[in-house]
């Protein structure tokens, strides 16, 4: 395996904080407000591992395209809407 260039280790740094620096604000903020954990690294390794679990649940839905979105949302409200319509016809009584 090559070492990597000064170049390359500064744009791979780079691209790093760009995808990842919101993840960076927000730690710095929840340490700001809560403290420094008593342990950081496995504190790291805890939320690495949940970030981790949480992108991978959101993925199937992340590559479903609007239109099957869309479709998944107009059946549930049409759901929905057909028991609430026979709950309050069941509960009301007509003449």
């Amino acid at each position: 395996m090559r070492a990597m260039g000064e170049t390359e280790v500064r744009r791979t740094v780079e691209t790093a904080w760009r995808m990842e620096a919101g993840q960076v604000v927000a730690g710095i903020a929840w340490i700001v407000r809560d403290g420094v954990p008593a342990n950081p690294g496995a504190w790291l390794v805890a939320v690495s591992k949940r970030r981790a679990v949480d992108a991978l649940r959101r993925r199937p839905t992340q590559q479903r395209t609007p239109a099957e979105l869309g479709r998944d949302l107009d059946e549930q409200v049409t759901s929905d809407f057909d028991a609430a319509v026979e709950s309050h016809s069941r509960t009301t009584c007509f003449g």
